[in-house]
């Protein structure tokens, strides 16, 4: 089973994830302390996670503890006619149900999800629509704020002020990130045990964390010709560490415990602005500057193929086929052909001799100035614009009907959930991290999930979203629960067909 942790409590599914089990429970103490022990043990939910490094905020799960206690505390004798729920239930309980739904449509409301008869099912369903559904939200926090101020308020401190979302999100420093390691780690990897991995761009170090955010002894990892670190990925055996170096020639690998590999140059090219691993374990790069190159290397680190190509301009990042191994890339600028045509564009490459496929006539599904990239388990590849906008194509030459779609500020960073749902961080403007349908349906809030300055994402077997924030304090966020779990490494995803889909 996997699992998705919400308050403490844990949302069991897929008998298969043991460990994204066993990570999703132990996580639920980082956030409350069970035993009332230690330091400030008359407070349930903590302020900070057991290592010290994390700020829980706290204030959220009280008001949760409090909208929840509402109901458990209620005189269960007030009656409504207009929700199918328990009998006799009370007003703050059917408030309560009636606007936690399983799909995040409050009752009452077209397409409503089924309506829960009891609290902890409520519970479950806020964890999964931390804001209810993307058109709902609205009248849903009003009416879940609207329940704590109808009773006592057992839990403090809590939130003053209605919340955008009821998202659990856990700010880690420590571990080479923060203000005294300069603030802009960039990526995110996770590995089969759930580590994290990330790389501070203005240290030019390694940061390696456990599943619990606590940093791995030694880190930050340095050396090995970091410079400029811009990307990071982890093979399909969570044995090695690859990092793009956007100030440089060539590719660092440290293993999964932060010791020194080696550094690969590519031969051509510098600024490598992503690295990603295919099925076979080769490792492909792009550059930047001074011409833009696709290249591919063996595991060994060895370049087998690639060079130059007139259908580069700014490549970003790369997504994956699994079953052809071909390789997508994001351009970020635009492409002019011989007679003029111009526009942005992603570029295809075989995955096995790296030569040009047909890739995307420019403005294809309104693909514009795209940055993250990801493909999901159906084949769709799925582009994070510069334009507030998130482009869907299923083929070179065919989108996702809908496509664009609108959903914010400017994007960056994207990924694809165990359920086939699109995560992107929003990096200017309020930020926010949002959520989408695999049809292109917006989940969370207009504005996305409350985060902070976002820039790369990845989720985890036990359903955690995590994100480095690059503009602030150097610090990378979980958003507790908030995905459905996927398989990983991602190399692993591509390597077994796994794309989109549980563990």
């Amino acid at each position: 089973m996997a699992a998705r942790s919400f308050g403490g409590l844990i949302v069991w599914r897929h008998a298969t994830n043991l460990l994204g089990i066993q990570n999703a429970a132990n996580n639920a103490n980082q956030l409350y302390n069970i035993q009332q022990s230690g330091p400030n043990s008359n407070a349930i939910a903590r302020a900070t996670t057991p290592n010290g490094n994390g700020t829980v905020p706290q204030a959220t799960l009280d008001t949760l503890g409090n909208i929840l206690a509402a109901c458990v505390d209620s005189a269960n004798t007030a009656n409504s006619a207009t929700a199918p729920t328990e009998a006799g239930a009370s007003s703050q309980c059917y408030t309560l149900f009636e606007n936690a739904t399983t799909n995040g449509i409050p009752y009452g409301t077209t397409g409503h999800g089924t309506v829960p008869t009891d609290i902890a099912t409520a519970a479950f369903n806020i964890a999964h629509y931390p804001a209810g559904a993307s058109a709902d939200t609205a009248a849903v926090m009003t009416a879940l704020w609207a329940i704590q101020a109808s009773g006592p308020i057992p839990y403090t401190p809590d939130l003053t002020a209605q919340p955008n979302d009821f998202t659990i999100t856990i700010g880690f420093t420590g571990g080479g990130l923060g203000p005294t390691h300069g603030i802009s780690p960039h990526s995110v990897a996770v590995d089969t045990s759930g580590n994290i991995y990330t790389a501070n761009y203005t240290s030019n170090e390694l940061n390696i964390f456990t599943p619990l955010g606590v940093p791995l002894t030694g880190s930050p990892f340095s050396g090995n010709g970091l410079n400029g670190p811009d990307s990071v990925a982890v093979d399909s055996t969570s044995s090695y560490v690859w990092i793009a170096n956007l100030g440089s020639t060539s590719l660092s690998r440290f293993t999964t415990s932060g010791t020194t590999e080696s550094n690969y140059p590519l031969g051509s090219g510098n600024s490598i602005s992503d690295a990603e691993i295919d099925g076979s374990g080769n490792i492909w790069a792009t550059t930047v500057t001074p011409t833009a190159y696709l290249v591919k290397l063996n595991s060994s680190g060895t370049v087998v193929a690639g060079g130059g190509d007139t259908y580069l301009t700014e490549p970003g990042s790369l997504a994956i086929e699994p079953t052809t191994g071909d390789v997508w890339a994001a351009n970020r600028g635009e492409f002019v052909d011989a007679i003029g045509n111009y526009g942005y564009h992603a570029t295809m490459y075989s995955g096995t001799t790296a030569t040009p496929s047909p890739g995307s006539a420019p403005g294809l599904g309104g693909i514009n100035g795209p940055v993250g990239s990801a493909i999901d388990s159906n084949g769709y590849i799925w582009f994070a614009n510069s334009n507030s906008t998130v482009t869907a194509l299923k083929t070179a030459t065919t989108i996702v009907t809908g496509s664009p779609f609108t959903i914010g500020y400017t994007n960056d960073g994207i990924a694809i959930d165990g359920a086939d749902n699109v995560w992107v961080t929003n990096t200017n403007g309020a930020g926010g991290v949002c959520e989408l349908t695999n049809a292109g349906a917006a989940i969370s809030p207009t504005a996305g999930y409350t985060a902070t300055d976002p820039d790369g994402i990845a989720i985890d077997i036990s359903g955690n979203v995590w994100y480095d924030s690059t503009k602030t304090t150097g610090t990378l966020y979980e958003l507790v629960g908030a995905a459905t779990p996927v398989v990983t490494p991602l190399s692993y995803a591509v390597a077994n067909s796994k794309l989109g889909t549980k563990p």
